[in-house]
């Protein structure tokens, strides 16, 4: 899952760059990609708890 999200950072920072000429940062691609993880295991839980 990990792996699938930073992949999917990535390319959106790509994406980004493409078509906004804005710079990536791996500070902005971590902090994103940590974001949803967070955010992944939260719904997860959430899940659980219903």
């Amino acid at each position: 899952m990990i792996v699938l999200v930073a992949l999917s950072n990535m390319r959106r920072a790509h994406f980004r760059l493409i078509f906004s000429s804005a710079c990536f940062t791996w500070t902005d691609g971590v902090n994103q990609a940590k974001d949803e993880l967070i955010q992944l295991y939260n719904e997860n839980k959430l899940h659980k708890q219903l």
